[in-house]
């Protein structure tokens, strides 16, 4: 089973029936142990680590039955509070929260700006941030990387 394909698909099974989603699955070997780490998401807010427990226990005899990992550790997470923001639909989700984005400008250039997402339009696959006090369009496929920034 070290099959990534085949851990994402047993990942995705369990995080549906708990109305999670699965937002990264890293599987490596590492001084004769196996670290299997899943990174799960709530699309209605933030995962609690209660939500990690749960599926931690829910995952782990079913990774077990399939027999075909040795000497494993299970990792489960949340992708954090400055979660990187990787679809047009998290600038959506995330609408009045502060972002850092790294995006190609109109001549090429690499910029980043910081600001609060104002708006998104996922059909045309774009949002607005206010950026020192002015609201800027960007074009998501323009997005190089961007991530929420935690505010205290």
């Amino acid at each position: 089973m070290e099959n990534i394909d085949t851990i994402r698909k047993i990942a995705n099974d369990v995080a549906q029936r708990m109305k999670l989603e699965i937002f990264d699955v890293n599987f490596k070997k590492q001084k004769g142990r196996s670290l299997l780490s899943i990174v799960i998401d709530d699309p209605l807010g933030y995962v609690s680590v209660d939500q990690c427990e749960r599926f931690s226990k829910e995952i782990n005899p079913i990774l077990d039955a399939e027999g075909d990992i040795e000497n494993y550790i299970l990792e489960v997470s949340s992708p954090g509070l400055n979660r990187p923001l990787r679809k047009i639909e998290d600038f959506a989700r995330f609408k009045g929260k502060l972002a850092k984005i790294k995006f190609v400008d109109e001549t090429g250039k690499n910029v980043s700006v910081t600001g609060r997402i104002s708006d998104c339009d996922v059909d045309t696959g774009t949002f607005s941030m206010e950026v020192e006090s002015n609201t800027n369009s960007y074009e998501f496929s323009k997005v190089i990387s961007a991530n929420l920034v935690i505010e205290f």
